[in-house]
């Protein structure tokens, strides 16, 4: 939800390696992640890829550590076609974790997951739980008089609020027609949205007729799975692969561009492949 929530999360699962010579509890490091979405699917993939070397670092047998993703669609990453998901599962599976689909989450209790598949409730161990179902709007809209669903509000083609048309809504806040890749919430679609709005009210500030609805030209959507792969959609054609992960880069280059420049590229932009090593 935020970077120092990622930060501490990185340094609490750190911990519990270097700790686990002295706990000797396997459960430490069994990782539940709620949700098969872009979020949940990327930090899973992303922990996986680093499994290896943590055990490699702190003596521990790669078998021990485990990451299971719990989702509630039949399949992972439902805003892709089913030939996306499937290499995107199969990447998943060869990094070793393990994909609990068609499942509803219960009850969370302190060290495990209880879920309910194919009418049976079972549970699922771990002692890092990460909730990533979902994307819930602003807490204040919420609990504002604006007819909302989670945070997120209904809006016109003009990005209105129906209720109050002098409120209009722009990324996550905002509920999009359809749930697809075109529009899946992500960064792409709240910039377009921003830029629409900034020349809708432009217009209406010089008194200017502005009928023009918003429309959102989808360039691309791609999930990273660790630094080096991915799958996705770029300029709709499917795309995996290293061709994915550099795809992916590009991305992040171009939105730095655009908040800070060539400047801001070359300080933070991603010319290689990272790693922890």
């Amino acid at each position: 939800s935020s970077l120092n929530a990622a930060l501490k999360l990185t340094k609490n699962i750190e911990n519990k390696f270097k700790e686990f010579i002295h706990t000797k509890n396997p459960r430490d490091l069994q990782v539940i992640v709620c949700g098969t979405g872009f979020t949940g699917i990327e930090f899973a993939a992303e922990l996986a890829t680093q499994l290896e070397e943590l055990c490699l670092i702190c003596g521990i047998d790669r078998k021990i550590p485990k990451v299971t993703c719990i989702g509630r669609s039949a399949h992972i990453l439902p805003v892709f076609n089913e030939k996306l998901v499937q290499t995107a599962e199969s990447k998943l599976k060869a990094l070793g974790v393990e994909i609990l689909s068609g499942a509803t989450i219960k009850e969370i209790k302190e060290g495990k997951v209880i879920v309910e598949k194919d009418g049976q409730k079972q549970e699922v161990y771990g002692n890092t739980i990460i909730w990533s179902a979902g994307v819930k709007g602003s807490d204040i809209v919420e609990n504002s008089e604006i007819p909302n669903k989670k945070g997120r509000i209904q809006v016109n083609p003009q990005l209105q609020c129906d209720k109050f048309p002098n409120i209009y809504v722009v990324g996550d806040c905002a509920i999009a027609t359809d749930k697809d890749a075109i529009h899946a919430p992500t960064a792409q679609l709240s910039a377009q949205m921003g830029d629409y709005l900034a020349e809708l009210l432009c217009a209406k500030l010089a008194n200017k007729t502005f009928e023009k609805p918003f429309r959102f030209n989808h360039r691309g959507t791609v999930c990273s799975i660790g630094h080096t792969d991915g799958v996705g959609i770029v300029y709709h054609k499917n795309v995996k692969g290293e061709m994915a992960a550099f795809m992916k880069n590009t991305i992040e280059n171009k939105w730095l561009y655009s908040i800070g420049g060539m400047d801001m590229v070359l300080k933070k932009g991603q010319f290689r492949y990272r790693t922890s090593n």
